[in-house]
């Protein structure tokens, strides 16, 4: 998969990370409806989800929480890949 290539197709790739990851936070605010709608606008929503089942265990990322993501992973038998995650936050 070329991470980059989708990466900067992403309709977020310009969105501050922090309205991915606030529902996480001690303050367990919601999901803000304009990432919502980012994601299900996304032309590159099902490589964003590729990655993330594989990559990313916190965060709103195509569309889902990642609770839905663990259930996701345990249906499918993936494992997450910490040690060989090439894709850090799209503004860093």
């Amino acid at each position: 998969m070329d991470i980059d290539d989708w990466r900067n197709r992403a309709s977020c790739r310009k969105t501050d990370k922090k309205h991915f990851y606030a529902h996480e936070e001690g303050d367990r605010l919601p999901i803000p409806e304009f990432v919502i709608e980012l994601c299900q606008q996304c032309s590159v929503n099902k490589q964003c989800l590729d990655y993330a089942l594989n990559y990313e265990g916190y965060g709103y990322w195509a569309g889902t929480t990642a609770k839905e993501r663990r259930e996701m992973r345990l249906a499918k038998g993936i494992f997450i890949n910490r040690s060989d995650s090439k894709l850090r936050f799209f503004n860093e």
